[in-house]
């Protein structure tokens, strides 16, 4: 409703809105907060600046939510990466298996569908919340991308989904901000000399 009545019409509402979002984090539904990161993500969009007064309670939240383990055992996740490689490269050895869908279909986990909405929302909020972002892009960058300093270090753009790569591609910084920090394409740079590295280490 807010991204249609657009900031003027919405803005005697916003304040509610948000309360009663919050107060949706409090209930033990990893599907409520998918949701709720949702209205987070367009109420940033449509409110711009003005949203930025929750941002202190919010970024460091969403971060931890995109950085936590999910349910899916690191087992099932390497299997899972095995079959969108064979697939990717054209091997319908397991065919009879998996009927031939999508491997990527067959595990959809409520905390997974739930990192993709935070990601989604911290993308919103650096674009359109202006500098006031700026002092979250440090540790947006590591949750992103991982410490370019530690190479065994992961972030989001390392997940076994590629839906979740595929949302933290999308971050764009604000037009307001030219830090280095916030550049979609040094998280792909980074990832690319840290995983250089690894393949270079000695064993």
């Amino acid at each position: 409703m807010a991204v249609a009545v657009e900031k003027d019409a919405f803005r005697p509402y916003f304040e509610g809105t948000m309360q009663a979002t919050c107060s949706a984090l409090t209930l033990d539904s990893t599907e409520l907060h998918e949701y709720a990161f949702a209205v987070f993500a367009n109420l940033s969009k449509v409110m711009e600046r003005e949203f930025s007064p929750v941002l202190p309670e919010l970024v460091p939240h969403l971060l931890s939510v995109i950085a936590g383990s999910d349910a899916v055992a690191e087992s099932e996740q390497r299997k899972l990466q095995e079959a969108i490689y064979s697939q990717n490269n054209g091997d319908d050895s397991d065919e009879e298996d998996g009927g031939g869908i999508d491997p990527t279909m067959m595990v959809s986990t409520a905390m997974m569908e739930a990192k993709k909405a935070a990601v989604v929302a911290i993308a919103e909020m650096a674009s359109h919340c202006g500098q006031d972002f700026t002092p979250y892009i440090p540790q947006a960058f590591v949750t992103f991308a991982g410490d370019p300093n530690n190479e065994k270090s992961q972030g989001s753009i390392d997940y076994w989904h590629p839906a979740i790569k595929e949302e933290t591609l999308k971050v764009r910084p604000s037009e307001e901000r030219s830090d280095e920090l916030a550049k979609p394409s040094l998280i792909t740079k980074t990832t690319r000399a840290r995983t250089s590295v690894q393949h270079t280490s000695p064993k």
